[in-house]
């Protein structure tokens, strides 16, 4: 079993016995979704920051585009 900090909370997270990189978790104390990363031999988390969902609120200033 591997182990490795939450960026968010601090608390450690089981990455498994054989993690892959750039896989996606969430961490089981704060729900933030992660990202697994390989620095050396060293396993290490981070905020995942991918594309937003379709449906998801703007945020403030930003505006829909037109597609037509």
């Amino acid at each position: 079993m591997v182990n490795a900090k939450c960026p968010v909370c601090d608390e450690e997270v089981d990455i498994g016995s054989k993690p892959q990189p750039e896989t996606t978790i969430d961490c089981p104390y704060c729900d933030t979704t992660l990202v697994i990363k390989r620095t050396g031999r060293k396993w290490i988390l981070e905020v995942f920051e991918g594309e937003e969902e379709e449906g998801e609120e703007l945020e403030e200033g930003e505006e829909e585009e037109d597609l037509f």
